[in-house]
């Protein structure tokens, strides 16, 4: 059964001070903002969602949207409480235009300017003078800055494609939010190596900020990593063929519309983006019939459902069918958290301590591995060069 669609009723309000104050109002949408503006994260919510439908943010304040049937809005979002709020970006289903408020499908973030740092009401986005764009806290502490200060920026636009942009005189870029990804992208936006952009999953899905798994480009190759010390690989998958290909500095991937690094799916005729999961899957999702569809999980093909790190959580075991379960014939040492979600992992029974190492012993698993020694399998796609490139890269 599918999911209800969410609705959003946006209402708005317009205030000035000395330093011009600005809330989009979606039904005449700005996606261009002059130096000198300054947008609140009022107590006034100006979106609302409903409480039937899982999403992590009950209101929004619009900042920037390119134009009243774009499916992007920039702005804060905030949680039911109201004391954790991000700035970002955030895609939507559909959108439709009553007569003093607009209402909004399935708005899901995409971006954020401080994922791991949350606002609370009242913080503040400006655009200085100079060209610098800071977010700031309500006790006036800065927690985010594009660091253009200076550096010639005439003004702010978001564009159709859920680009934030920072450009100058002559309408070059400055700075731009596809040049600093969270976890997802969006259909034109590029990984490049040796940039230090990457996709980073978030926590859960309702928690924004850093999780154990990350994406990036490095020595013509698509990596998957887990945290560790240091970062394990879980995913490998060499290049697609791209016009920079000689230029280590500048290869890329990009996600484009039914394709992503070589790996095909079906064509999106609505709203679509792809996300790197807290689990560690990257998939592709679409608008269809009032929710959104997986459309492709894409690393998966490559290994499997038990090739994820902690797809089954801590002593837990993936089994050929993809199921989760302790080790057989060890009920003494550990047992399952929850027979309901078996991915949740086991438990030991008896915990380990140093002051009790009599309890304690060594266990042999037989015909189990772990995912870090099945990655080297993925040589295979990859051609000798690079094979040599990774491998050191690895020692």
């Amino acid at each position: 059964m599918g999911k209800p669609s969410l609705r959003l009723i946006i209402s708005f309000a317009i205030i000035s001070i000395t330093v011009f104050i600005f809330s989009a109002h979606l039904s005449n949408s700005q996606s261009v903002a002059n130096l000198s503006t300054t947008w609140i994260n009022n107590n006034n919510p100006t979106i609302y969602i409903n409480p039937s439908y899982v999403f992590p943010a009950y209101q929004m304040t619009p900042v920037l949207s390119p134009s009243s049937a774009s499916q992007f809005v920039s702005g804060f979002y905030c949680f039911s409480d109201g004391s954790s709020c991000f700035f970002g970006i955030v895609i939507c289903g559909g959108r439709y235009q009553e007569h003093n408020y607009a209402e909004l499908d399935g708005p899901q973030p995409v971006w954020s300017a401080n994922r791991d740092c949350p606002v609370e009401v009242n913080a503040t986005l400006k655009l200085t003078g100079d060209g610098n764009l800071i977010l700031e806290d309500a006790d006036g502490d800065m927690v985010w800055s594009t660091n253009t200060g200076g550096k010639s920026v005439a003004g702010l636009r978001f564009t159709e494609f859920g680009n934030l942009v920072l450009f100058d005189s002559n309408n070059a870029t400055v700075w731009q939010s596809f040049d600093h990804p969270t976890d997802s992208l969006l259909i034109g936006q590029k990984l490049v190596s040796n940039s230090g952009q990457k996709l980073i999953a978030r926590t859960s899905s309702s928690d924004f900020s850093r999780g154990l798994f990350s994406l990036s480009v490095r020595n013509s190759s698509l990596f998957g990593y887990i945290e560790a010390n240091p970062p394990a690989v879980y995913y490998i998958s060499t290049l697609e063929a791209n016009p920079n290909s000689i230029n280590l500095e500048k290869e890329y991937v990009v996600f484009k519309n039914g394709s992503f690094n070589g790996q095909t799916f079906a064509l999106g005729s609505t709203a679509q983006f792809m996300r790197l999961e807290p689990d560690g899957h990257l998939k592709v999702y679409e608008w269809v019939q009032s929710e959104w569809k997986t459309m492709a999980d894409l690393l998966t093909s490559s290994f499997g459902d038990c090739g994820y790190p902690m797809v089954c959580g801590k002593y837990g075991i993936c089994s050929s069918n993809g199921q989760c379960g302790c080790f057989a014939g060890s009920s003494n040492e550990v047992k399952k958290i929850s027979y309901q979600q078996t991915n949740l992992g086991c438990s030991l029974v008896t915990p380990i301590s140093c002051d009790h190492s009599q309890y304690t012993r060594l266990l042999e698993l037989k015909n189990i591995s772990y995912f870090t020694l099945n990655w080297r399998h993925l040589y295979n796609e990859l051609d000798e060069k690079t094979e040599w490139r990774i491998a050191k890269m690895l020692v």
